[in-house]
C-alpha cells in the first residue's frame, strides 16, 4: 500500500442536537519519496511523522528506508476545518530508524508514535520504538521487543493499552498463527502480554478499530498469497483486568478487505478507508 499525500479528518457536529459523523479530506504536499509504501505514520502533538517504509519507485525492487519525515500541522485549527496543507513542506529529521523496515504497525499515543515490527524483505523484526517530535528535534526511544518477529499486523490503543493482532512471523509463511498481544504503555517497565486470540485462523493485513471501549478486528488475508479477502470480523471486549476479554463475531463485510485504515464514527459505525478489496 503506497502512501498518498492525503489527510482524512473525523469530527462530530451536532447542529440540531444530533451527533452526525463527518469525514473531511485534505491534500498534503507529496512526500519526498513518491513510491514509499507501508511506512510507520502518526501524530506527535501537532506534527505528522512518517518513518521508514519500502521504496518501490525504482525498477520494482523494494528498498527499505530508515529516514523520518515530519510535517507541521496548524496548531490552532480544528481538524474538521483545516485549510489546504499543500504549502506545508515535509522536513527530514536528522535521526533515523534503527533499521530499514516496512510493513510494521504504528499508533499515535499521547505525544508520541509507537512503531513495532516490520520487515526488510528477508526477515521480519521485533523492534519497538517510540518517536516523539519536540522543539524541532526527533527523539527515538526503544521499548521492549515483540514476543517474536512480526509484520503485516494491525493494532490500536484502548485506555493506555496497546493491542496488536495478526500478522506473520516470517516472509512467505504459509498460514499465519492467530496472535493477540498487549502492552501497557502507562506502566514501567513495559511488558508484553500474550492474550487469547479470536476464534479461527490467523490473518495478515487485517483492519483494526476501537469503538465503545472494544477492539475490532476486520477482514484481512488468510495467507500472504491469498487473493480472496476475508469478510469475517470480530469484536474483543476487555474485562476489567483488560488482559482478558471476550471475542464475539460481528456482521460480515459485504466484501473482503485488507490493508485498510479504519475510523470510528460516533457510537455505532466504523468507516473502513482505502485498502485492497
Amino acid at each position: 500500500m503506497q502512501v498518498n499525500a492525503l489527510l482524512i479528518a473525523c469530527g462530530l457536529v451536532g447542529a440540531t442536537g444530533d451527533s452526525t459523523a463527518v469525514l473531511s479530506e485534505y491534500s498534503l504536499a507529496p512526500l519526498p519519496i513518491p513510491g514509499l509504501a507501508q511506512p510507520f505514520a502518526g501524530l506527535s502533538g501537532e506534527t505528522l511523522i512518517v518513518a521508514g517504509g519500502g521504496d518501490a519507485s525504482g525498477n520494482g525492487t523494494v528498498i527499505g528506508r530508515r529516514g523520518v519525515y515530519v510535517l507541521q500541522l496548524p496548531a490552532s485549527t480544528p481538524r474538521t476545518h483545516m485549510p489546504p496543507l499543500t504549502d506545508a513542506r515535509w522536513q527530514p529529521a536528522t535521526e533515523k530508524l534503527p533499521r530499514p523496515v516496512w510493513g510494521g504497525i504504528s499508533v499515535s499515543y499521547l505525544d508520541q508514535v509507537i512503531c513495532a515490527g516490520g520487515t526488510d524483505g528477508n526477515q521480519h523484526h521485533d523492534d519497538v520504538v517510540s518517536l516523539k517530535w519536540h522543539a524541532g528535534r526527533l527523539s527515538i526511544t526503544s521499548l521492549p521487543a515483540l514476543p517474536s518477529p512480526r509484520a503485516y499486523m494491525c493494532a490500536a490503543v484502548i485506555d493506555d493499552l496497546l493491542y496488536l493482532a495478526g500478522g506473520s512471523a516470517r516472509p512467505n509463511e504459509a498460514v499465519p498463527e492467530p496472535v493477540f498481544w498487549a502492552l501497557d504503555l502507562s506502566q514501567s517497565p513495559h511488558t508484553w502480554h500474550e492474550l487469547a486470540a479470536w476464534p479461527g485462523t490467523g490473518r495478515i493485513d487485517a483492519v483494526s478499530a476501537v469503538q465503545d471501549g472494544s477492539f475490532f478486528l476486520i477482514g484481512g488475508l488468510g495467507s500472504r498469497d491469498d487473493t480472496n479477502k476475508l469478510c469475517s470480523a470480530f469484536r474483543f471486549t476487555p474485562q476489567p483486568s483488560r488482559l482478558q476479554g471476550t471475542w464475539l463475531p460481528i456482521a460480515e463485510l459485504p466484501q473482503g478487505v485488507s490493508g485498510a485504515g479504519a475510523i470510528a464514527l460516533g457510537q455505532a459505525h466504523i468507516a473502513v478507508v482505502g485498502g485492497q478489496r
